[in-house]
């Protein structure tokens, strides 16, 4: 099988790794991968096969500078509150200008804040010229000032209010003849008050400079990449079919059969084919299937059936329900098990759906003067427009349903009244094909009864002879008296065959008062097996009251 092969282009990018997807139809395998720079690697999933590309060299590249910047504080400081509004910045590789973050900053460097307090402090006196002890004393706290001055190393000053004073004990210094003595004796004062001391401290100022400031700039470079991938493969040649049946334009009716031939030719050996159809693109349905050499085509025949509404292969339906009137399409291919398809054949075709029989009839819409056993006649004819067998059935007020017999496509049914409920009865008529459509036809019959008294009366009963047959009926009939007399009849003939009566022969006698008997005596020359006995009763008088009260007899065979 030749090799084919594909360029695959993938574009330029500034990814040096890149995939990319390719499908190849009926992909058999690949044979080789290349790629003009760089390394190629691929997988295949059914169909699709996933580029790999990577190293590549770049087809081309560009160029971008960027400056680099860094943000830096500073501070400077002075003995007076004035700095300028922006200072400069070089630090050898960074440079620019700082400006005034925020306002200045005071800080001590000498001196101490203003103060005061409270002090307590005391002083003492001495005298030495009192005459007395008293007066020594007397004199030393004279001597005490009322105020004295205050002063300490830490800068507090001040005068101090005497707040107290005491005396101490005295001393005699002398005593000189004549009585004079000397005395001399000590005072202390205590003093209290409030200090202050002066502000005393020295300043410097602080200002805080910030900005943006600039270095050299940085080179930065953009590669681009793009591959050229060539695919060398084998494909999976698809089947050459050849559709020899059906042609389009046909019309199917009910029950019509519908052959779908031909042949499909795949040159690979050993694959796997399958013939399919499809109507109205709907569901595929395989109608072949099998091994292929390579040289010879596989054959498929397959007959379908125009049945139920669709299509069918035996009872699967291979279509949906098909339309009268619309045309149909029928789609033929053959697929491989590796994805090899042929092309799809088509053809149309149009549908005759199934109609149901054609029903008539006609019958003598009233009846009147009818007996329980008066037969009502109906008859008609049936056909069916698509040559179908038909079969009819008919049942009355739902009960269970009687055949109709159809010669020659005419039909008749017999119903009496007997059949019937006095008012509305339902009258159901059936004919159908033998595919199952049908026409129905639905008659009301009115039973109206009108009882009339009656001259004459007839009563018939069917006769079961203990053997198979018997030739002879003996009979007797008790009645009242009066106006009322009986006649019988018998009726001997073949099973199955219809009733033909003899008049028998009647003798009469008194039982008890108002009660007659009768004796009927019938015989026929050979037996047979079916009997019948017919009393016929007649009166002068329909309003006469007599009637029959008892019957009993005998069978001879």
């Amino acid at each position: 099988m030749a090799s084919k092969s594909t360029v695959v282009s993938i574009p330029e990018s500034t990814s040096q790794s890149r995939s990319q997807k390719i499908t190849i139809s009926n992909l058999k395998r690949v044979v080789s991968v290349a790629v003009n720079t760089g390394k190629v690697t691929h997988s295949v999933n059914g169909s699709e096969v996933t580029i790999n590309v990577s190293d590549g060299s770049y087809t081309r590249y560009t160029t971008s500078s960027t400056p680099n910047t860094k943000t830096v504080s500073d501070t400077r400081t002075s003995s007076t509150d004035s700095f300028q509004s922006s200072i400069s910045y070089n630090d050898g590789t960074y440079s620019g200008t700082l400006s005034k973050s925020g306002g200045s900053t005071p800080y001590v460097v000498s001196g101490s804040g203003p103060g005061q307090k409270s002090v307590t402090s005391s002083q003492s006196s001495w005298y030495d010229l009192g005459g007395s002890c008293s007066g020594a004393q007397s004199g030393a706290l004279s001597a005490l000032p009322s105020s004295i001055p205050y002063s300490d190393g830490e800068g507090y000053t001040g005068t101090l209010q005497r707040t107290g004073a005491s005396a101490g004990s005295c001393q005699k210094l002398s005593d000189e003849g004549g009585g004079e003595r000397l005395y001399g004796a000590s005072a202390t004062g205590t003093y209290s008050g409030t200090v202050t001391k002066p502000d005393t401290r020295k300043y410097n100022y602080s200002q805080s400079y910030s900005g943006t400031v600039y270095g050299p700039s940085s080179v930065s470079y953009t590669y681009y990449y793009a591959y050229t991938v060539n695919v060398t493969y084998e494909d999976n040649f698809g089947q050459t079919l050849t559709l020899t049946a059906p042609v389009s334009g046909g019309k199917l009716s009910v029950g019509n059969t519908y052959a779908v031939t031909g042949t499909t030719l795949d040159t690979d050996p050993g694959d796997i084919i399958s013939v399919y159809v499809r109507v109205n693109k709907g569901t595929n349905y395989r109608i072949a299937q099998g091994s292929v050499d390579g040289v010879n085509p596989l054959a498929f025949n397959k007959t379908l059936t125009f049945t139920g509404g669709a299509l069918k292969d035996g009872t699967t339906a291979v279509s949906g329900l098909l339309d009268e009137g619309a045309t149909h399409l029928l789609e033929v291919w053959s697929e491989d098990n590796k994805g090899g398809t042929s092309i799809i054949a088509e053809r149309t075709f149009t549908v005759a759906l199934n109609r149901p029989p054609t029903l008539t009839h006609s019958f003598v819409a009233n009846n009147d003067n009818l007996s329980d056993d008066s037969p009502i006649i109906i008859n008609g004819t049936v056909s069916d427009p698509d040559g179908q067998a038909v079969t009819m059935k008919y049942r009355m007020n739902g009960g269970a349903d009687a055949p109709i017999s159809i010669s020659n496509g005419e039909w008749t049914i017999t119903v009496t009244p007997k059949q019937m409920v006095t008012g509305t009865n339902s009258l159901v008529i059936t004919a159908a094909d033998s595919l199952g459509a049908a026409t129905v036809l639905t008659f009301s019959l009115t039973r109206s009864v009108t009882k009339t008294r009656l001259k004459t009366a007839h009563a018939r009963y069917k006769l079961s002879p203990q053997s198979a047959t018997a030739k002879e009926v003996l009979a007797w009939l008790q009645h009242e008296t009066g106006d009322l007399n009986v006649d019988g009849a018998l009726s001997i003939v073949a099973a199955g065959a219809a009733e033909s009566y003899k008049a028998m022969t009647k003798t009469s006698a008194p039982v008890i008062t108002g009660i007659v008997e009768k004796e009927f005596i019938g015989t026929y020359a050979a037996p047979d097996a079916q009997l019948h006995l017919k009393f016929t009763l007649t009166c002068n008088d329909a309003n006469s009251t007599a009637s029959a009260t008892n019957l009993s007899g005998a069978i001879k065979a």
